[in-house]
């Protein structure tokens, strides 16, 4: 409640700066907001390596087997709600009239901070794999494991309490008076809320098939004990606040099915911040629709194959912040399919105003189903 609270009034004093200010303090306000963004996306492969070293460290025993099967379900996955979201994006860019909207110029306002990752997000996963096995296989040495894990979670929780939580909110406000003062914002909104409500209704169609085909008769009991952990990912915009809940709905589900194997409880810590069905779907809706919006061009397929073959890896190395996701992908939209960063920032903005509290519990709710298919799979 009171970070909701808070998100409420920052939006309501960027909006009245956004109408009031002069060009001049706008384009010095963008260029903060843009400097902001910049020391977020330097943290960002950190941020990875710490979180996905550390969860493959936490891992115990015999983990060939299970890992293999969340790896392969987790491709798979990924796979096709991406293919889902191209293919839902390229009727509704033909259904759904999103006119094309005039891109402001913003070229004398650059980031006071010229700052770039020292490791790009996928050199961070390798690293991290890289990492992880000299230290399992080669040191054998389970205190010291532990100890490393302990100041890996300190310096993780650090990192993104106190360095990237705090200039997430200036660069969302001073995008968002730029964008009120260059009077786009609300058409954007306006425009948008339509495709929201499509979103939100393929995305939650397809798990709701999902939960079908996973947990059978009992379907009503898991949309009950799943949609705690989803709520709570919806007030805090995080799902690794959530995962506390969600392990214990998916052990009650466990139960109920009567299922033996516990592997759930190993995997989906890690897979929690990899496997996510919310973004797979709305991310590549937005992100071909805003494009389409701003330039009036739609990717082929032939050219989105390229990208969805780097979304499919980058999903291993998304950080989960509102907007992470899009930090990640964006040099992927920029590359691939001629996205400027003006539009990686509106899809940013977008995602986090419209999309993120939405795609976040339907990310956790994806967790949990698939937690639910593993221990399944494995009792077998």
């Amino acid at each position: 409640m009171r970070r909701a609270i808070l998100i409420s009034i920052l939006l309501i004093i960027s909006i009245i700066l956004g109408y009031f200010t002069s060009d001049r303090y706008v384009d010095i306000m963008y260029s903060v907001g843009l400097s902001a963004k910049d020391i977020v996306v330097f943290f960002v492969p950190f941020i990875i390596f710490l979180l996905i070293t550390g969860s493959l460290m936490k891992l115990q025993g015999n983990i060939f087997r299970p890992l293999s099967i969340t790896f392969l379900m987790i491709v798979l996955s990924n796979a096709l709600v991406i293919l889902i979201g191209y293919t839902c994006a390229y009727f509704l860019h033909k259904y759904i009239h999103i006119p094309i909207i005039q891109i402001p110029d913003t070229t004398q306002a650059t980031s006071f901070i010229r700052i770039k990752p020292l490791l790009s997000s996928i050199q961070a996963l390798i690293s991290s794999v890289l990492f992880t096995t000299y230290m399992r296989f080669l040191i054998r040495n389970d205190a010291l494991s532990d100890k490393v894990i302990k100041y890996m979670q300190i310096l993780n929780s650090f990192i993104i309490r106190k360095l990237v939580l705090p200039l997430l909110p200036i660069f969302i406000s001073c995008f968002i008076i730029r964008t009120v003062h260059d009077k786009i914002l609300f058409s954007m909104i306006s425009q948008y809320l339509v495709l929201f409500l499509v979103i939100v209704f393929i995305v939650y169609l397809y798990l709701f098939i999902l939960a079908v085909l996973i947990v059978k008769d009992n379907l009503l009991f898991s949309i009950k004990e799943l949609s705690a952990p989803a709520m709570l990912s919806m007030v805090t915009l995080s799902s690794n606040i959530a995962i506390v809940l969600l392990l214990n709905s998916v052990k009650n589900i466990r139960q109920k099915m009567d299922l033996t194997n516990k592997t759930s409880e190993i995997v989906l810590p890690a897979t929690i911040n990899f496997h996510l069905i919310g973004d797979g779907i709305g991310l590549p809706i937005i992100s071909l629709m805003c494009l389409y919006s701003f330039t009036g061009h739609f990717p082929t397929i032939s050219e989105f194959i390229i990208v969805a073959f780097h979304l499919l890896i980058a999903k291993f190395a998304v950080v989960s912040i509102p907007g992470g996701t899009i930090m990640v992908l964006a040099p992927v939209f920029i590359k691939y399919l001629g996205f400027s960063d003006v539009i990686v920032n509106i899809v940013m903005l977008i995602d986090i105003l419209l999309f993120d509290f939405i795609l976040t519990p339907a990310n956790v709710i994806g967790n949990g189903l698939l937690g639910i298919l593993i221990d399944k799979l494995n009792s077998k």
